[in-house]
């Protein structure tokens, strides 16, 4: 009895998903993706393509509480770099900072001092905290990225 209500709970709102996912594909055929400036007219499509391909062929994941997700295994894309880097937000972004943090990443490093020292702080409030918990005398973030850049190990 409970799995048949389980069950039945499951196509409601598998239903409701679906219902869901034709008002996003109606939304889609409408949409303008002009505002994808940072994207080349190539690497806009393809995303188009991709969110498309979604809603169209993914089955719904639901989690434990019931909400679900659209998904593809192994999708991947793929762009030509020489057309522009391919960020899609719909906020401004300081590219500055996300180049020296691809960066850093892609270097291996795990100290932060070269984020310091291109002015990067996204990473500087959890050591922070850390260093906080660990001091009775409390510092600033602003101290607290003098103290890198001044001794180089530190962080």
């Amino acid at each position: 009895m409970q799995n048949q209500i389980l069950t039945k709970d499951l196509r409601q709102k598998e239903g409701s998903l679906y219902l869901l996912k034709d008002q996003a594909i109606q939304k889609l055929n409408e949409a303008d993706f002009s505002y994808l400036g940072i994207l080349h007219p190539v690497n806009s499509a393809h995303y188009e393509i991709s969110l498309r391909d979604t809603l169209l062929n993914a089955k719904p994941k639901f989690d434990r509480t019931g909400v679900a997700t659209l998904g593809i295994h192994g999708y991947q894309s793929r762009f030509n770099l020489d057309h522009g880097f391919p960020l899609i937000t719909t906020k401004k972004v300081h590219l500055k900072s996300v180049i020296h943090e691809l960066l850093w990443l892609i270097s291996g490093d795990t100290n932060i001092n070269y984020l310091v020292e291109n002015g990067v702080s996204i990473w500087s409030d959890w050591p922070l905290k850390n260093y906080n918990s660990q001091h009775t005398k409390q510092i600033d973030l602003n101290t607290f990225e003098e103290m890198i850049l001044a001794y180089p190990t530190f962080a």
